[in-house]
């Protein structure tokens, strides 16, 4: 048997993550380094506590609402991450990134038509984003598939 002290430290660590607060010391560059960092290492609920902490410091930063979708995507929430690109897309309409991370939302949803739609913004918006071009090809192959099965999408 493990002794407790190792089961809770990594629940441990996340509270020292989650709750030590927007110290006046702490830069907004930090917070987005953390929630990076536990975005990476698959800590989606603690990156998503972080960003919005850096929204309520920044509540214009079109990134840290493209980060917040991010975490939110990967936690199955869909709509609130939809909902949080979309927050993005109106504090900076010409945030690539947004877009396309709003069209791989859509397209777990099954909103092809939609996806295909901000990939292509993203692209128009930045014609050299590779990842955007891939995953406009994906949802256009995937609508192809939907178009072509017997049930007719």
């Amino acid at each position: 048997m493990r002794p407790l002290h190792l089961t809770l430290a990594p629940l441990a660590l996340t509270a020292v993550v989650l709750w030590s607060g927007p110290a006046l010391s702490q830069t907004l560059d930090q917070l987005f380094q953390q929630g990076n960092a536990a975005q990476d290492s698959g800590q989606y609920a603690a990156a998503e506590q972080i960003f919005r902490q850096v929204i309520r410091r920044d509540p214009q930063s079109a990134e840290a609402y493209n980060n917040l979708g991010n975490a939110l995507a990967d936690q199955n929430q869909l709509e609130a991450a939809i909902r949080a690109y979309n927050q993005a897309i109106a504090l900076d309409p010409n945030y690539a990134e947004a877009y396309n991370n709003r069209g791989y939302a859509l397209q777990l949803q099954g909103q092809l038509e939609l996806e295909i739609a901000s990939h292509q913004t993203a692209i128009r918006l930045d014609p050299n984003n590779t990842r955007a071009q891939a995953d406009l090809r994906e949802a256009q192959r995937l609508m192809d598939l939907r178009k072509s099965s017997p049930t007719g999408g």
